[in-house]
């Protein structure tokens, strides 16, 4: 804008000065004025080009110092944390097939679905009460500098238990990713969670309980609560179903929790905090997803993980809401059947898996039953 004002003003000027000529303008005076007005805004541009150029530069600075100053105020991952992390996103749940432990002797075991993984307290690991590795035998627990890790990756399609050391229990649903220690410190215990997992975390006032994700923290004492946060979803949610616990994010702004809460987080930045029923989200761990009202979006993302199955959908979708509860144990076409029963979609089956498209001739209602 500020470009076109002042080239209108200067051919006004232009025109001006022309008519206080003679009516007969010699061709060769109009080519030098224009001449000069052209190098007028050549110098212009180039006063610009430096400006924005310097501007530029200065953002570019002022976003590295602000990067640096949010890595380094929110990562408090240690070394050892960020380089056990890096190893951890190795392991795709897209491509692994089979439950897959890789104990801290990096020997990998493929464990089937729906297996019980435990430890003891001297960090001894048995899956389904059968041992696979026995650990030395330490008088004293590690320090944060000898302390190594294990990974549990669980592909699309299925689920895993894990007993920690300190004998608190997760369920860890599909395409999650967890990394923890056979054996917890003496000041602290935490653990990485890329996915959904349910824990009750065994009590204990001396050692906090911490949660990392990709994102945020959560803190606890001994509690039972639910965390769904996906690293390649921007939506996240921490559920409490009793205790209580406090909930850092991105921002170092803290959210404390009382049961049957709900925070949820967009982009690692927590954005509400409501009251519901907190064993709905709980459900999953026997073989329910209760919708609630939620978008079709995240129920197709949901189903994708828990199946295993690609399932793609037209945009135009995503914003149907979704309500009564879905059984799990039935197949994906019967839950995918069910749906284009009550909203106003159909389904095709392809090499990839699924896409959903719109179904003009659907009956649409706004409520779905339980899924049996």
């Amino acid at each position: 804008m500020n470009k076109m004002q002042q080239n209108k003003k200067d051919h006004h000027l232009l025109i001006q000065y022309f008519q206080t000529l003679e009516k007969t303008v010699p061709e060769s005076e109009i080519k030098k004025q224009w001449e000069n007005q052209m190098k007028k805004q050549e110098r212009r541009r180039q006063l610009r080009l430096k400006f924005y150029s310097a501007v530029a530069s200065v953002a570019a600075l002022l976003a590295g110092v602000i990067w640096l100053s949010y890595y380094n105020s929110h990562n408090t991952i240690d070394p050892q944390w960020s380089s056990a992390i890096s190893e951890l996103e190795l392991h795709s749940t897209d491509t692994t097939e089979q439950v897959l432990l890789v104990t801290q002797a990096k020997e990998k075991i493929q464990i089937d679905k729906g297996s019980v993984i435990s430890y003891t307290t001297h960090g001894e690991v048995s899956i389904d009460q059968k041992k696979i590795e026995k650990q030395p035998e330490q008088k004293k627990q590690p320090t944060q500098e000898s302390i190594e890790y294990n990974q549990l990756i669980v592909p699309k399609g299925k689920y895993s238990r894990l007993v920690l050391a300190d004998g608190s229990s997760l369920y860890v649903n599909a395409g999650t990713k967890v990394l923890y220690p056979n054996r917890f410190t003496e000041k602290k215990r935490e653990i990485y969670v890329d996915g959904e997992i349910f824990i009750d975390v065994k009590h204990d006032e001396t050692r906090p309980f911490i949660v990392k994700t990709s994102t945020f923290d959560i803190q606890v004492l001994g509690t039972a609560f639910n965390v769904n946060a996906y690293k390649e979803m921007e939506e996240a949610e921490v559920v409490l179903l009793r205790g209580s616990v406090e909930v850092t994010d991105q921002n170092q702004n803290t959210t404390k929790m009382s049961p049957n809460e709900l925070v949820d987080l967009s982009s690692g930045v927590v954005i509400e905090k409501r009251t519901v029923n907190a064993e709905d989200y709980m459900a999953w761990t026997k073989g329910q997803l209760p919708l609630a009202g939620k978008n079709l979006k995240i129920i197709l993302q949901k189903l994708s993980f828990y199946y295993g199955m690609s399932i793609d959908y037209d945009r135009t979708l995503e914003t149907y809401p979704l309500y009564g509860i879905i059984d799990l144990s039935v197949s994906i076409e019967k839950v995918l059947e069910r749906i284009t029963k009550i909203l106003p979609v159909e389904y095709e089956r392809d090499n990839n898996g699924f896409y959903l498209k719109e179904n003009k001739k659907s009956n649409y209602k706004m409520e779905l039953p339980m899924i049996e």
